[in-house]
């Protein structure tokens, strides 16, 4: 990684979204995909829930804005 002498630029954080604004591939579990926010495409929303250290779904699916 030669780009900005191998480091970190100082803006990086607020030049993510745009960069991976567009983005998008087919990954192991689908389609992965980011909006012009940089946030994903496919929003999925999954409630859990420990009872006496036991991890239970409470649900999962589709998230909405």
């Amino acid at each position: 990684m030669t780009a900005n002498g191998g480091t970190l630029p100082s803006d990086a954080r607020v030049n993510l979204p745009q960069a991976g604004a567009g983005l998008g591939f087919d990954g192991v579990t689908g389609r992965v995909a980011f909006d012009g926010n940089g946030d994903t495409t496919d929003r999925r929303l999954t409630v859990c829930t420990v009872n006496d250290g036991n991890w239970a779904t409470v649900t999962s699916g589709s998230a909405t804005r």
